[in-house]
């Protein structure tokens, strides 16, 4: 039904590899001060995650003048249990109303959004026409969400 995708150039130094390749070459300095390892700031990572989700999400719903009251279930990125309550709280939806897998596979990174839906749709949890809000963020600090309504293409059209 609508989509929008995006990304926060801006936030590099919050989660990176201060050294190696060609602008920063292995020395002994570097490495002796860890320069060669991914260097976080967990808590921005964090609240990165939670805004880019949710305000990608606020803005699927509004294109399509869809409240999110008229989400049968919001189909997040699985990450981590913390991001997914914040961002269903933000967006105010219960958990219910949520599509988790997370404590069966972790984060399985770009097929976490896939493997919760077939799940949800083998369980009988996910229907004909339920409308379903997809939200993610990933690696570059890159972001997306997308409303769709479930098509189950095996049920003849009435």
């Amino acid at each position: 039904l609508n989509a929008e995708l995006g990304c926060y150039g801006d936030k590099a130094y919050i989660l990176g590899l201060p050294a190696g390749g060609g602008r920063l070459p292995a020395s002994e300095e570097t490495v002796q001060k860890k320069l060669h390892f991914t260097q976080m700031n967990g808590r921005e990572v964090f609240k990165c995650a939670v805004i880019s989700m949710c305000n990608c999400s606020e803005e699927v719903l509004a294109q399509a003048g869809l409240g999110i009251d008229k989400v049968d279930f919001l189909v997040p990125h699985q990450a981590n249990q913390r991001i997914i309550d914040a961002c269903a709280k933000r967006l105010g939806l219960p958990l219910e109303r949520v599509l988790i897998n997370l404590s069966s596979y972790g984060n399985t990174s770009a097929a976490t959004i896939p493997l919760v839906m077939e799940e949800a749709f083998r369980e009988g949890k996910i229907k004909n026409g339920h409308q379903l809000l997809l939200t993610a963020s990933g690696t570059g600090f890159t972001w997306g969400a997308m409303l769709m309504r479930w098509y189950d293409y095996k049920l003849k059209k009435e």
